[in-house]
């Protein structure tokens, strides 16, 4: 049952009655508080877990500027559609859930070290802790063994947790911000959306203005039941103006959850499994991810520098909505459609490298990687020759800006890769008016601003691809057609197996500007060859910036409307 929200005045009758009154109360949370208060404004409680604890349907946790070490917070109590849990970050300051390990203290030690005591918390006691990451001041340090010499940047730890770390530019940790990444058995999850305290679901949550940091996966909303059993779905999980950062895999996650929204959100530097980037291991994470995760929209946010995928559906997740995001120097790919279901939409989102990591080539090869702007595939069905639903239903990829990726967009199957063929491909989809620049080689065998190498029932239409070619086909049976866009010259369309093209246009783009990574120096100069050059397609209602199209008689090629 729903922990009940005392206040003064009815103490006494929720006592006696067990009546839980649902008028939507606020519940105080700040780091100077007691968990044995009632959670008032005047007698606050200490952790945000016991705050969530006391919330129910209409409630809002609210939490006072600080850091709050808690190694999870568990969500067990339900929210209507009407009256959602909210947990709020109160504002005048950080409020963060940092779910690492706090060290008590630092003493100089030679060679410039400093060394501190990490403190234990519950079950994460020195015999089965692992600490994997120092981060200072938004530097993440790197492990190292024991007897190593040390230099600026890494840190060795004990058995028993001490850390020495030699801090870059020398000054000592102590009142500096420093977090402890551990893999114990309590920091699996930071917050946790799990099932009720009776074993139903757990739905209409709001998680509003919080930084999430130095859990293995900041924010988890998941479901699961007992082997055979029937698996109902949790619903409804806000995450809104939130930072999250540093977190050892994954930043967000969904399991078995239908509807969720993601928006202006911060979300960077996780997935660490791998760290330093450049070295090559098959191991790494999406930053944002669904396992059956249905219903989810990503919007407004910056994900970046993430080392891994930036964001994506997977395992049988469908119904994603990837809109107006700025995404950018994620390792392995910045969107990654990767599921067996499909009904995606990735639109308005400006996508780029700027050139800061490059990735090994895959499994061994000398080829540098450069990650892709949008990749499209089904993993588990080119990996796992059983899956017998191989293609990705009713992707519609449009007025996205794409610069200096590996491949712009790419719908690519593993075949060859770990002794399998892969079988994946595309169907019912839409790739139509995203302006795709300056891309460079990436993992795929072709240099390709846009690439769609299996599909049925494809459109390639009013793209901007430049320098690089548009590369479309089909090995099944199925129309894929690319029409209206616009490349470099006749080489810039290449077709094979029965795919067809028409009415592409070849020459200058005529750019505004055509150089760095804003958004709006890929518009069209007036007079540029690409006005009203497109078809007029009912799925492109606007640009990139939200102008109504079209204006004039057609459809403007790339992403913005003239």
């Amino acid at each position: 049952m729903p922990k009940l929200v005392f206040l003064s005045t009815m103490i006494a009758a929720s006592l006696i009655s067990g009546v839980e009154t649902a008028d939507g109360k606020t519940i105080y949370v700040t780091p100077g508080g007691n968990d044995s208060a009632a959670g008032t404004q005047a007698a606050p409680v200490k952790t945000i877990q016991r705050g969530a604890d006391l919330s129910r349907a209409g409630d809002t946790v609210l939490v006072a500027p600080g850091i709050y070490y808690e190694r999870a917070i568990g969500i067990r109590n339900s929210g209507t559609s009407a009256a959602p849990i909210t947990l709020k970050a109160a504002g005048g300051g950080k409020s963060i859930m940092d779910h690492g390990l706090r060290v008590a203290g630092w003493t100089a030690a030679v060679g410039g070290a400093f060394a501190g005591q990490a403190l234990f918390v519950g079950s994460d006691t020195a015999a089965n802790n692992t600490i994997v990451r120092v981060v200072i001041d938004g530097t993440a340090y790197r492990k190292v063994a024991p007897g190593t010499v040390l230099t600026a940047g890494n840190f060795t730890v004990t058995p028993d947790g001490l850390i020495t770390v030699v801090p870059v530019g020398g000054a000592s940790p102590a009142g500096r911000d420093v977090m402890v990444l551990s893999e114990g058995p309590d920091s699996l999850v930071g917050l946790l959306l799990f099932d009720d305290a009776s074993g139903g679901t757990i739905n209409n949550i709001i998680v509003d203005g919080f930084t999430h940091r130095a859990a293995n996966t900041a924010i988890w909303g998941a479901r699961f039941s007992a082997p055979g059993a029937p698996q109902p779905v949790n619903r409804n999980l806000t995450v809104k103006n939130c930072e999250i950062a540093f977190n050892w895999q994954y930043a967000f996650r969904l399991d078995n959850w239908v509807g969720a929204t993601m928006r202006n959100c911060d979300v960077y530097e996780n997935g660490q499994v791998n760290w330093p980037r450049g070295e090559n291991n098959v191991i790494w994470p999406h930053a944002i991810i669904g396992f059956n995760g249905d219903r989810v929209n990503i919007l407004d946010s910056k994900i970046h520098d993430n080392h891994g995928e930036g964001v994506g559906p997977y395992f049988k997740s469908s119904f994603w909505v990837i809109r107006n995001n700025e995404i950018y120097d994620n390792y392995s790919v910045n969107v990654y459609v990767d599921t067996d279901e499909g009904n995606v939409i990735v639109d308005r989102n400006l996508i780029y490298l700027t050139g800061k990591y490059t990735a090994p080539g895959a499994f061994g090869s000398s080829k540098a990687q450069f990650s892709d702007g949008i990749r499209i595939a089904n993993e588990i069905a080119d990996f796992d020759l059983g899956d017998a639903t191989p293609l990705v239903n009713n992707v519609v990829v449009t007025n996205n800006v794409i610069i200096g990726t590996g491949d712009g967009i790419m719908s690519y199957p593993y075949a060859n890769e770990r002794g399998v063929t892969g079988k994946s491909g595309l169907i019912n989809s839409l790739i139509a008016n995203n302006t795709v620049v300056n891309t460079t080689t990436g993992q795929g065998t072709f240099q390709t601003g846009i690439n769609i190498s299996v599909g049925q029932n494809v459109s390639v239409i009013n793209n901007i691809s430049y320098p690089q070619r548009i590369r479309v086909g089909t090995t099944a049976i199925g129309q894929v057609i690319a029409a209206n866009n616009l490349v470099k010259d006749a080489a810039g369309i290449e077709i094979f197996g029965n795919a067809t093209q028409a009415q592409n246009l070849f020459g200058i783009p005529g750019f505004t500007v055509g150089t760095g990574f804003a958004a709006l120096n890929y518009q069209l100069s007036l007079g540029a060859l690409g006005i009203n050059g497109g078809r007029n397609i009912l799925r492109v209602k606007t640009d990139f910036s939200g102008i109504a199209r079209p204006v004039g008689g057609a459809i403007d090629v790339g992403a913005f409307e003239r």
